[in-house]
C-alpha cells in the first residue's frame, strides 16, 4: 500500500512539474500579461489605408482623393479619419477654418453623425469654402462602406444652415465635387 502512494505521488509531481514547466495552455487559459502587451504592440503598429477628401488647391470647386494611414484597430477610425481631414490639414489649405475640431463622429443606421465645436459656425457667408468644407467631410466619410449620409453638428446640437446650405437633412455623397482619375 505504501508503495502505491509513493508511485502514485511521484506520478502526480511529474505531472504537476511537467505542467508547470510548458505553461498548462489548455482550453479556456487566459494568455499571460506579457503575451497581451505582445499583441496589442503588435496591433499597434498595423495599419489601413484611407482615403480621405482635400480641396484641390486651383480654386475649382474640386476634392482630390488623398491617401492616408490609420491604425487598423482603432477604435473609432471615422474620428481618426476625420481629425486627419479637418486638425492635420496643410497649412495653405483654407477648406478648414482655423481652430475647428471634430468632437466625435458615431454612425448609426447608414448615417454617420459628425459633431464639431462652434468654429465650424464661424463661416456665414463663403460659399467656396463652405461647399468644400462640407463635402470634403461628406466624401471622405462616405468611404467606409457603412456611411451612406453625413449629418453635422456642432457641440451636440443639430446644424441646419450654414452660410447658405441647408445641411437640415444628412447629405450624401457627392461624386461631382471629386477630382476625376
Amino acid at each position: 500500500m505504501k508503495h502505491r502512494i509513493a508511485a502514485l505521488t511521484a506520478a502526480l509531481s511529474l505531472v504537476l512539474a511537467t505542467s508547470l514547466l510548458s505553461g498548462c495552455e489548455g482550453p479556456g487559459t487566459q494568455p499571460s500579461a506579457s503575451q497581451n502587451t505582445a499583441v496589442t504592440q503588435e496591433q499597434k503598429t498595423q495599419t489601413v489605408k484611407r482615403v480621405i477628401y482635400r480641396a484641390d488647391g486651383k480654386g475649382t470647386e474640386k476634392l482630390k482623393a488623398v491617401e492616408v494611414e490609420i491604425g487598423a484597430h482603432e477604435k473609432n477610425p471615422y474620428l481618426v479619419v476625420l481629425k486627419r481631414l479637418v486638425e492635420k490639414a496643410p497649412k495653405e489649405e483654407t477648406t478648414f477654418p482655423k481652430g475647428l475640431s471634430v468632437k466625435d463622429v458615431t454612425v448609426k443606421d447608414g448615417i454617420a453623425s459628425v459633431d464639431f465645436n462652434d468654429v465650424f459656425l464661424s463661416r456665414r457667408h463663403n460659399d467656396y469654402d463652405n461647399t468644400m468644407m462640407v463635402y470634403a467631410v461628406v466624401n471622405t466619410l462616405t468611404e467606409f462602406k457603412d456611411v451612406k449620409k453625413v449629418k453635422f453638428l456642432v457641440d451636440g446640437k443639430p446644424v441646419e444652415v450654414l452660410g447658405q446650405m441647408d445641411l437640415s437633412d444628412p447629405l450624401s455623397r457627392e461624386e461631382s465635387f471629386l477630382v476625376k482619375k
